[in-house]
């Protein structure tokens, strides 16, 4: 197991660092099904992409922009920052107009909030696991056509649920990096696009695919 005073591996029978000397004590703690150990360094890391992969996944009804590649890198600037106001701006009014009566929001404000608010509360927890001190990086990875059918299907989804017209799909992975004390561990999440007129707009109806990438 790893020291989690100096870095350093130790057998896993160990009670003290054989480097240091602190003891090896283990702590666990779980997100979600998955449990770690606390004194494992890289344990700690793995916790950390996983909250970052949430905060990702959790605002997969998102926004669109210019061209798919700026959907995605707006869309993790957004996420990170907790900036909900950003995403509804670049949300379709049909898909607006549909959250907030899915979600019995008496306007755009409400709902705004409410999303600033879930963003903020998954940041605090990766802050909690990190100490404060880690660094989160992202990039594009593959990007995908749909296929035939799939794109079929998504026309007919968004005709008729928001009677919208899409042109085209595609999925894109989003590779997340996070640094701290300085070991690396990286995830990633895969969304779905469409794109709606001359703009490119994060899927509706597509979950995301995380992969955690732990090795562990």
């Amino acid at each position: 197991m790893f020291c989690g005073k100096c870095g350093t591996n130790n057998a896993d029978n160990a009670i003290v660092c054989t480097r240091c000397g602190a003891p090896l004590k283990k702590k666990t703690i779980k997100i979600g099904s998955f449990e770690f150990d606390w004194d494992n360094k890289m344990h700690k890391i793995g916790a950390i992409v996983i909250a970052a992969v949430l905060v990702i996944g959790l605002m997969v009804l998102m926004f669109g922009g210019r061209s798919y590649k700026s959907v995605a890198k707006k869309y993790c600037k957004a996420t990170f920052n907790a900036d909900g106001k950003t995403m509804i701006s670049l949300f379709p009014d049909e898909v607006v107009d549909a959250m907030i009566d899915d979600g019995d929001f008496d306007n755009k404000q409400e709902l705004i909030e409410e999303i600033d608010e879930a963003l903020q509360d998954t940041l605090d927890f990766v802050n909690e696991i990190a100490g404060g001190d880690y660094k989160v990086s992202y990039k594009i990875g593959n990007v995908s056509d749909a296929s035939n059918r799939t794109l079929r299907d998504l026309k007919e989804d968004y005709d008729d649920e928001f009677d919208i017209k899409i042109s085209a799909a595609k999925t894109i992975e989003i590779v997340l990096s996070v640094q701290i004390d300085g070991h690396k561990q990286s995830g990633s999440v895969v969304i779905g696009v469409v794109k709606i007129g001359r703009s490119w707009y994060v899927d509706t109806f597509t979950e995301p695919d995380i992969d955690f990438g732990l090795g562990f």
